[in-house]
């Protein structure tokens, strides 16, 4: 795929600063130590030497990491980015590493009405480093380049290469690189809805690297020990405090005007330091806070009060407290003009070093919380960014910070998960807690005088569960309680999940219901994570009581206030084994939630995909048996009994393969009809309730019961699980149902099974697209995009292929992909981890339509009517109300949730 090269390509151009091989040994510096005295006859053989064990050393190091043509492709990138003869040519590393960096910045970075903006063109540049991805596709390197490398230090190396060398010309900016060109830019600046964002993903990485910085905390909201899953440092906590001791003693030497031998002025941390550096041996125990506290001992502010506890320590060293940037933009800055103003022979040796390995650790502490394009699948982000059960209000306050930043932002919606354990007043409790500092945090920034009100966007809460497995999975029993009048959860097929749901949303609602004006702020209900965790048919019972209308009031008594309808979103047909399982997927959700005009279906991938391009990239899929089974059963429904005749579907062979699986699972297939299987299909999305019918009539008698397992005593001949002779071999609706809860089924549903993908699929998968699109443009479900996280999560081939033009093309010029006008919004789905916004998510679509040969003036067009869907599509009402009225609505809803 072209976006495993471009990941290829953009770790080849970034190599030394971002490679964990460079941490470990100081392979520049060596090669042009060896290639700058190389002597006379075999001694001038040694550079040639060197450059090649450098290649070894590489190959090594990505296997495994990157998808690897071939070790003669990573050879040429190396030769191509850094040349064996530049070691030769320089006197030190920084000559070449400040080289590449400001090929990169010539390359890709520019300014524009006073923001940081994105050089979209072709420049002279490109052709050094990109020369394949010329014009609109030099965006497909950037997109990846940005998830593996930070960005922060191409803005300072610009400013400073243009004469802007006045640490003020970092005012207003933090962190994000604005994309669009300027007619896009006025059509962003109407407003934007971001509506599918996680709030444990919220806050940007400058965010999180300035959180790891700051040792002085008493606590941090990164937790080092998920990092260290995803980061190739065996020592990644040493190296991240000592990274935070670096800054600040790196700061403190460009502080003072008269700079003394660094490795003097800080002799008393030489072994770390030369730890730091060299990597030799186990990294020497130090309390860091201690450290921390000392190198800070001698800063205060003007009254004499000590500043170790200031998260902006680097500001304040400078004198630019009052600057509209974060730490590590000045800290960046500082040092980059240090380096580049000073000559060589003039500069400090450790001082550079230090900040060029402080660069690296850096970057790889970065791509172990970005995702980029090597490992697809939400198992990677998962092992970093779990579920926001509780919240800090410090970093609730970062993340909608990091979201106001993009001022054309009107209306935000954050996910976050409700409390799912204890009691359902220890639940209401948590719940209390969270949403108390939600609006809390709310209400500081609505009162901070630096942000003008109207840059303030509305804000909501939507509240997503976590998709996940069963814990006990098939070891399931419906028959396993003596009293059948109380039948345990826990007993059946993701019986616990529902029931703590269905608690959770009970007490949601609860709140809403009790509270005046809590229900314009807890807007929507989704569920997120794994797909391949739960399936629909989990939640289905969990939303359609949500909007079952005995169990949820129109308006509050006492004060007549109309209560806001709770919104629906679901993720679904975003990771998926096998298409069908993904088209199957979204049509359960639309059909068996109670969906209404404006739910929303989160990414929803499998309705745009290529089909024919999924097929050959499928050739063989793997998934548990009832899965296939059931994706054939749907699509012998729809055919069937939906009467869509169009999809030109073998319906005897479908029948056949059905009931060949049938056979597998259930042995006997007396009684089985396609129809009934249908009907249990069907009941699967109901809650699950047992049939006195089948416990006097199938399985042993009540006072037979011993409550042992099948395997441990002789069941008699009518027993369920055995399946024996007569009547009781025969099955029924309801005695399909009740397999789905029974251990003995459960095994033979879920065993693993590979099938191939037929030549003459994709037609078929396609009609289905089309098929279940219609269908969602029917009911008025709006579809969430994500253009980066799909790609980095799905199997698409590049930025420029994401299926959005499968989705909606209507109103552009030369549509050449007839009947697809679905209601869609764009979103940035987790800023974190893909190092986006919402404002160049739109951007990467815009040049997208560019690049398929759209006409100007119908994308404009169409990124206007998209840019309005998204505002318009979103829970969060409309409405018009002071900034006074809103702090007095603010204070009031805390007072009664206390």
């Amino acid at each position: 795929m072209i976006k495993h090269f471009t990941g290829l390509i953009s770790k080849m151009a970034t190599l030394p600063l971002t490679e964990f091989l460079f941490v470990k040994e100081p392979l520049f510096r060596n090669l042009i130590h060896v290639s700058t005295n190389s002597g006379e006859g075999k001694e001038k053989y040694k550079k040639y030497e060197q450059y090649e064990q450098l290649k070894k050393k590489v190959q090594q190091e990505l296997v495994g990491s990157h998808y690897i043509k071939s070790f003669d492709t990573i050879n040429l990138l190396l030769e191509q980015y850094f040349p064996m003869k530049v070691f030769a040519e320089v006197y030190s590393e920084d000559e070449i590493y400040i080289g590449q960096l400001n090929k990169l910045t010539k390359s890709f970075i520019t300014h524009r009405n006073g923001k940081i903006a994105l050089k979209y063109w072709k420049s002279e540049n490109d052709e050094k480093l990109f020369s394949a991805f010329e014009g609109l596709n030099k965006i497909e390197v950037w997109n990846v380049l940005s998830r593996m490398f930070c960005i922060d230090i191409l803005v300072v190396m610009y400013l400073l290469n243009n004469k802007m060398t006045k640490p003020e010309y970092l005012n207003g900016y933090y962190w994000l690189i604005n994309l669009g060109d300027m007619q896009l830019d006025r059509i962003m600046e109407r407003g934007l809805a971001e509506t599918h964002i996680h709030i444990s993903a919220g806050i940007n990485f400058n965010m999180m690297w300035q959180d790891l910085m700051n040792i002085n905390l008493e606590s941090s909201k990164i937790k080092l020990t998920k990092l260290d899953k995803m980061v190739a440092d065996p020592h990644l906590e040493h190296s991240i405090r000592m990274s935070g001791l670096i800054r600040i003693m790196i700061s403190k030497y460009l502080a003072n005007a008269e700079h003394d031998c660094f490795i003097e002025q800080f002799d008393k941390y030489n072994r770390c330091i030369e730890w730091y550096l060299t990597r030799n041996g186990a990294p020497i125990e130090q309390n860091y806070k201690k450290l921390h506290k000392e190198l800070l001992s001698d800063i205060t502010d003007d009254s004499g009060k000590n500043m170790d506890t200031s998260t902006e320590i680097v500001k304040l060293l400078f004198g630019l407290e009052d600057l509209h940037t974060t730490d590590e933009n000045v800290f960046l800055f500082q040092v980059m003009k240090y380096i580049m103003e000073q000559s060589d022979r003039d500069k400090d040796p450790h001082l550079t070093q230090l900040f060029w390995q402080y660069l690296r650790i850096k970057n790889i502490v970065y791509q172990g919380v970005t995702q980029g394009n090597f490992v697809e699948g939400l198992d990677y982000f998962r092992h970093f960014f779990s579920a926001a059960t509780s919240i800090s209000q410090n970093q609730l306050e970062h993340a909608i910070r990091n979201q106001i930043y993009n001022n054309n932002l009107k209306k935000l919606e954050i996910r976050v998960s409700p409390p799912t354990r204890g009691t359902a007043h220890e639940m209401s409790q948590s719940l209390k807690r969270n949403l108390i500092i939600f609006f809390e945090t709310y209400k500081s920034i609505v009162q901070d005088n630096k942000l003008p009100y109207d840059q303030i966007p509305q804000m909501g809460v939507v509240f997503h569960f976590l998709k996940a497995q069963d814990e006990t999975f098939y070891e399931k029993c419906w028959y396993a309680d003596v009293n059948r009048a109380f039948l345990r959860h826990e007993n059946y097929f993701y019986g616990s999940l529902q029931k703590k749901y269905r608690e959770t949303v009970d007490v949601i609602n609860d709140l809403r219901e009790r509270i005046p004006g809590l229900s314009r702020y807890i807007v929507g209900l989704d569920a997120a994570s794994l797909e391949n965790n739960t399936e629909p048919w989990v939640f289905a019972p969990i939303f359609r009581h949500v909007r079952n209308s005995p169990v949820s009031k129109i308006r509050l008594l006492e004060s007549g206030e109309p209560i806001q309808t709770l919104g629906f979103t679901y993720h679904v047909g975003e990771e998926f084994r096998h298409l069908l399982s993904g088209l199957r997927h979204v049509d359960e959700v639309i059909e068996h939630f109670n969906y209404r005009v404006s739910d929303r279906i989160g990414h929803g991938l499998a309705l745009g995909v290529d089909a024919e391009g999924w097929c050959k990239e499928n050739p063989v899929v793997v998934l548990p048996r009832i899965e296939y089974m059931e994706n054939l059963l749907w699509l012998w429904g729809q055919a069937f009994l939906e009467k869509k005749h169009n999809l030109e579907i073998d319906l005897l062979g479908i029948e056949r393969e059905i009931m060949l699986q049938v056979e597998k699972i259930y042995y006997n297939v007396e009684g089985i009809t396609l129809f009934v299987l249908w009907k249990a299909y069907q009941g699967k999305f109901k809650p699950f309730k047992t049939d006195e019918a089948m416990i006097h009539q199938v399985c042993v008698s009540e006072t037979g019961r011993t409550g042992k397992w099948r395997n441990e005593w002789t069941l008699p001949e009518q027993h369920f699980c055995k399946q024996g002779t007569g009547e009781a071999s025969y099955w029924n609706e309801s005695k399909l149902i009740h397999a789905n809860h029974c251990k003995c089924f459960l095994e033979r549903m879920y065993e693993v099974i590979q099938i191939k993908i037929g030549e003459n699929e994709a037609r078929l998968l396609d009609s289905l697209q089309s098929y279940v699109r219609n269908k969602l443009n029917d009911k008025g479900i709006v579809v969430e995009t994500n253009p980066t996280s799909n790609l980095a999560i799905s199997g698409i081939e590049k930025l420029f292929s994401h299926p959005v033009t499968s989705f909606n093309t209507n109103g552009l010029e030369n549509d050449r992909y007839s009947g697809k006008g679905l209601v869609i919004s764009i979103n940035s789905d987790d800023p974190a981890v893909f190092n986006t916004s919402i404002s160049n998510e739109l951007s990467y679509i815009f040049y997208l339509l560019q690049d398929k040969g759209y006409s100007r003036d119908a994308i404009l067009e169409w990124i206007e009517k998209i840019r309005d869907w998204g505002v318009m599509t979103s829970f969060i009402q409309d409405r018009t109300i002071s900034k006074e009225n809103l702090i007095k609505e603010l204070d009031s809803i805390i007072m009664k949730l206390k």
